[in-house]
């Protein structure tokens, strides 16, 4: 037995492929960017019937004892309510990164987490009501809620980086640091990204070393490892600085031409 990510991938489209209340099934993430390696996990998407999401679950999960052992299972908190749910399996005789990150859609969910732009060329191994055929993002939509986001950004930023500074006078290191990467650099990161690949701004960490340049990526990296406080400390400057610096010279056009809308 192959115990490899396709075999696992095709296992579980073999098995729902056929059932009535099943509509779509496609794979996201690795595949979809072209970067599948020995590390990659399996991430499906499946729409199904809004009342079915648990039965569809319990047919997969069933048909993963019969190639192997599930050794640990999660499952994300969602509410019930929740337009999709999402589970992640470890088997045991698969690689540790061969995972399985199942999500399963309600049909009535209104984003399928389907734009060519966002997700570039997911694989669709079969869909019988047309789901994947997903209309153009939303550009005008889209850059309104870029703007929004760095506007909120440089409010957040100007109000909250005093809680860094402050920790470094309490002598607190763990406080400042934890302040540091979610109130500065996460902010930077996000203002950093619109210049590379605005349609991933909110993806925090995913895919910076393919996105970025060198220059850039090694400017950042640089940023995220820290020796001591005196390090913090120099460290948290050039961050708000560089922060600072791509706030005062925001540049809407360049951002709108490269997503292609014109303003």
């Amino acid at each position: 037995m192959q115990y490899n990510r396709e075999f696992l991938k095709n296992s579980v489209i073999e098995c729902i492929k056929d059932i009535g209340f099943v509509n779509a099934a496609w794979e996201v993430g690795a595949v979809a960017f072209d970067r599948v390696d020995q590390y990659s996990d399996v991430d499906l998407m499946i729409d199904c019937e809004d009342d079915r999401i648990e039965d569809l679950f319990s047919v997969i999960e069933n048909n993963l004892k019969k190639i192997d052992s599930i050794e640990f299972l999660y499952r994300m908190p969602y509410p019930p309510s929740a337009d999709y749910q999402q589970k992640f399996y470890k088997l045991k005789n698969f690689s540790k990164f061969c995972t399985l990150d199942l999500a399963i859609l309600r049909n009535s969910a209104s984003d399928k987490l389907l734009e060519k732009e966002i997700h570039n060329n997911i694989t669709v191994f079969f869909d019988k009501k047309g789901i994947t055929n997903v209309k153009p993002l939303d550009k005008e939509e889209f850059i309104e809620k870029i703007d929004k986001t760095v506007t909120d950004l440089e409010k957040r930023v100007q109000m909250f980086h005093q809680i860094v500074e402050k920790e470094f006078y309490r002598n607190n290191p763990m406080e400042a640091a934890y302040g540091y990467y979610s109130l500065i650099l996460n902010p930077l990161i996000t203002m950093i990204r619109l210049y590379f690949n605005p349609f991933h701004y909110n993806f925090r960490q995913r895919y910076l070393h393919y996105e970025l340049d060198k220059a850039t990526a090694g400017k950042l990296e640089n940023l995220f490892f820290i020796k001591d406080m005196e390090d913090l400390r120099e460290k948290y400057s050039v961050a708000l600085k560089w922060f600072g610096h791509l706030i005062e010279n925001y540049n809407k056009e360049k951002i709108y031409a490269i997503i292609g809308v014109k303003k």
